[in-house]
């Protein structure tokens, strides 16, 4: 009868796992799904002794590894705290291999996140070595074997965190070597323990497994074909249009990539611009895009005209088609235009106080200018919100706190010190910049430093392109400083010296812009470096170690900047991943 039974629940989970593993997840790669924990409890012998007169405190240490969301298996060393006189304060340690396997997950369905409650079945062998005095002999070992439950408490919105209730029997299979391998009462203890588990965040961006839909056989192939008619379609097109054989207006509907829509189907073309940017540049560098370039995806207005009629569309972009009708010589109401993305402003801006004061008393900057809102949601897109929310609701009833004191203040001289140091500063940096009477225009290093950017700091960023990056960067200004010329004199109307001055405004915030790029080891809006994006190419965050406004202190000219961090504590919002593809 009991063999019956064992091999009826033995049958029952072999289906509940073939069940389970239908699902398909993310999240399962070799470093995936990794966590650390300790405990502490008690022990007690299970049999012939008091319960509680008997115990003495554990601890332990372990590192698991889950293999799927039902199976995985964890490494544990358990030390019991010695309660007598001996040469250590352990009497006995078991070091274990154990087999985990989570029965909420067996019994149901993975839903793609953690349960707050879980139950998890523990069961193992290992070795255990008991430390004696030096009087009754040397130290002892024995193998162990190990079963149990864990009463698991999966903590807060991203389940990193998991605090357990461990009760286990732990076996002395062959009494320190002397007997034969077997279960006996007499040589087992009982072990209760509390436990906190941390798990490493995975690929995924998570710290679990997470769910992904899973299309049969027939959807795959339909889709596949298709894809390969649209890129094979796709690249005779291109072709076609780059050597001027075909118009932008020969190719039917069926046979363009609305790539936008076909990646991000619920959102389309209304994806955040650091998305459809991000997109469009992959479709040129696939060598998909447009004109004799190649560097140009379509944007057709037809769709819109039909819908809204030619009138609304030019009250709404008529000055934009006309400029772009007198570079182009096309009619971009009637033929695509050709767009191509590029990084245009960066996110954040002047450190300010809450009042919008800067590090300056009494200088302050709102909107776009500062880094407050447009900087700490980490996405950008909201620079107009931040514009208007500070000029409306935000300046008007703090910068009075700093002109209520100021009717008391006499009328400033300009003959004060500050003054005259201000102005020698400004005088000694115009006469340096014309004594350098070097070889290079303002114009040609200014291209040299926008080409370095472009190639090196742009949509798309890694560790070695910032690198190169910074030393290309700490070249142009070595030649600025050594070889430019500017032309003129500087007591009269001077355009040249005018932008040499923006110029080296410019290669500092070049050179900040990669430093802080470099450091965000994560990817999020408009930043994306492409060592952190997820299996489909799109933006992987690490909010456990990024959420955070990054402050850079100006330290002086060609020094390092010093970063301060001001953490973002969101108490009323979510921190959660956008999904644009459903």
């Amino acid at each position: 009868m009991m063999k019956k039974i064992f091999i009826s629940l033995f049958l029952s989970g072999v289906f509940m796992y073939h069940t389970n593993a239908q699902t398909a997840v993310e999240g399962n790669k070799f470093l995936d799904n990794w966590s650390i924990g300790i405990s502490a409890g008690g022990t007690t012998p299970l049999t012939h002794h008091s319960f509680f007169g008997n115990m003495r405190p554990i601890t332990g240490i372990e590192l698991n590894k889950q293999l799927t969301p039902v199976f995985g298996f964890g490494l544990e060393a358990v030390g019991s705290f010695n309660t007598s006189q001996s040469r250590t304060i352990f009497d006995r340690s078991n070091v274990s291999l154990l087999g985990l396997v989570n029965l909420n997950n067996l019994l149901g369905t993975y839903t793609g996140v953690p349960r707050p409650f879980e139950i998890e079945a523990v069961a193992g062998i290992g070795w255990l070595h008991y430390y004696m005095n030096r009087e009754t002999g040397s130290d002892q070992n024995s193998m162990s074997t190990k079963l149990g439950l864990n009463f698991n408490f999966n903590l807060g919105e991203s389940k990193a965190w998991t605090l357990a209730l461990k009760p286990a029997l732990v076996y002395d299979m062959n009494a320190m070597g002397s007997e034969a391998v077997r279960f006996h009462s007499g040589r087992a203890v009982w072990e209760i323990s509390v436990g906190l588990k941390y798990h490493f965040g995975c690929s995924n961006g998570k710290h679990h497994f997470t769910k992904v839909r899973a299309y049969d056989q027939q959807e795959v192939d339909v889709l596949n074909a298709k894809i390969n008619e649209l890129h094979t379609q796709a690249g005779k097109d291109a072709k076609a249009l780059q050597a001027g054989t075909k118009k932008p207006t020969d190719i039917p509907d069926a046979d363009r990539d609305f790539y936008l829509e076909r990646r991000y189907p619920a959102f389309g073309n209304l994806v955040p611009r650091d998305v459809a940017s991000r997109a469009a540049k992959e479709r040129c560098d696939a060598g998909f895009g447009v004109n004799n370039t190649g560097l140009a995806v379509f944007l057709d207005f037809k769709y819109a005209i039909d819908r809204l009629g030619e009138d609304v569309v030019r009250a709404r972009y008529g000055n934009l088609f006309d400029m772009y009708e007198e570079i182009t010589d096309e009619n971009p109401y009637k033929t695509p235009m050709m767009i191509f993305p590029a990084i245009h402003y960066t996110m954040g801006g002047i450190w300010v106080d809450y009042e919008l004061m800067t590090s300056i008393k009494g200088l302050y900057a709102i909107g776009e200018a500062n880094f407050s809102d447009h900087g700490a949601n980490r996405l950008g897109a909201s620079a107009l919100m931040q514009g208007l929310a500070d000029g409306y609701f935000v300046l008007p009833y703090t910068i009075q706190n700093y002109l209520s004191d100021q009717i008391q203040v006499p009328r400033f001289s300009t003959d004060l010190p500050e003054f005259v140091a201000a102005e020698k500063a400004v005088n000694d940096k115009i006469q340096k910049l014309m004594n350098i009477k070097g070889h290079r225009s303002v114009d040609s290093i200014h291209k040299e430093l926008g080409h370095i950017m472009w190639d090196f700091v742009g949509m798309g960023r890694t560790k070695e392109s910032l690198t190169t990056a910074l030393a290309k960067l700490k070249e142009v200004r070595k030649t600025f400083w050594s070889d430019l010329r500017i032309p003129g004199e500087a007591n009269e109307l001077n355009v040249e010296l005018e932008k040499a001055i923006r110029l080296a405004d410019f290669i500092e915030i070049g050179e900040l812009m990669a430093y802080d790029a470099l450091n965000r080891e994560e990817s999020c809006g408009g930043h994306f470096r492409e060592e952190h994006q997820t299996p489909e190419g799109e933006a992987l965050r690490h909010d456990d170690k990024f959420s955070y406004v990054a402050c850079w202190k100006y330290t002086g000219e060609g020094k390092e900047p010093e970063l301060i961090k001001e953490d973002l504590n969101y108490q009323f919002v979510k921190v959660q991943t956008r999904n644009y593809k459903s």
